[in-house]
């Protein structure tokens, strides 16, 4: 394994070479801002994506919009994928017209979905076994974030590929790390990551929920918990959109079920006791079967547990 110095360097040498031409395979609410970036910063990139409604906006920005997946591999050095979840992502890579069919021995494929380790891996295996390079990239950060370049890639995999796409990944983002040559482990430090991320914010619909329920002010509540040590962004921007019931969708509530069953399923692989996880999981659950928050952000879980009392 390269040096974290005989990366930086080697990453500044290809970063004053040609922009490798870019490939994206699904656009959804993170993968538009990425591409304008991209775009942004010079990039040629071609893109697909199942609506093409969805194409529009980068096309006017000046994307190529291609016809199948496949197209978009063969005309870009480098493919970035970013699907909902693995069924759509072994869709998409083994459909007669998708991702693997236009592999070349030597292109890359960056994905950049939240995936469980297993299906990474076995990505990674179906790239290799075409003789392309792959790297696992999960992004952790929302839409908004993803608007602002203020999002983070966890990689793993290739490294050469990961040197290769450094300053993709740059003007994409604001961090961006490499956790080794295991693509899995990329997946499962995001899904810690995330798991984290729906416990903090489902706590915090049930302590604002609490506090209605007691006829407690809110905005009072939040002023104790703003001059607290426990105090961080995070909280304050769920708290504003739990006290407003405006829940614009930054990251939908059902993407953050599948994430915590994630987390769910990766402790129970592991032997982990996670009573949290498993109850913070049972939260998300039972507002996605509901069906009335599941596209709206995340921080709708505080009304899902209103709406049990």
């Amino acid at each position: 394994r390269l040096s974290s110095m005989s990366m930086f360097v080697q990453a500044r040498r290809l970063s004053n070479m040609a922009a490798p031409k870019i490939g994206w395979v699904g656009l959804g609410q993170m993968g538009q801002s990425h591409v304008m970036h991209l775009l942004a910063d010079g990039f040629s990139v071609t893109v697909w994506n199942r609506d093409k409604t969805k194409c529009e906006p980068v096309a006017r920005a000046g994307a190529a919009v291609a016809d199948t997946p496949s197209d978009v591999v063969k005309s870009s050095e480098v493919t970035f994928v970013m699907l909902s979840n693995a069924a759509a992502a072994l869709d998409v890579y083994q459909q007669p017209t998708g991702v693997l069919a236009g592999l070349e021995v030597g292109k890359g494929v960056v994905d950049c979905a939240s995936l469980d380790a297993e299906t990474m891996r076995q990505l990674d295996a179906l790239v290799q076994g075409k003789g392309g390079k792959f790297c696992a990239a999960p992004v952790a950060g929302h839409s908004g974030m993803a608007r602002d370049a203020t999002c983070q890639f966890i990689c793993a995999g290739n490294e050469e590929l990961y040197i290769t796409v450094d300053r993709a990944l740059s003007c994409m983002s604001k961090h961006r790390v490499f956790v080794g040559a295991d693509v899995g482990a990329a997946s499962n430090h995001k899904v810690v990551l995330n798991g984290l991320l729906a416990k903090i914010t489902a706590s915090m619909g049930e302590a604002l929920a609490q506090a209605e329920a007691a006829d407690l002010e809110q905005a009072t509540f939040m002023e104790i918990v703003e001059g607290h040590a426990m105090n961080s962004p995070l909280l304050q921007l769920c708290a504003r959109m739990m006290i407003s019931g405006e829940h614009t969708p930054l990251f939908m509530l059902q993407h953050m079920e599948k994430d915590a069953r994630l987390a769910d399923e990766l402790a129970r692989s592991t032997g982990q006791p996670s009573p949290v996880t498993a109850a913070t999981l049972g939260a998300y659950a039972a507002a996605k079967q509901d069906g009335r928050w599941n596209e709206l952000n995340w921080t709708a879980i505080h009304d899902a547990t209103k709406a049990a009392r």
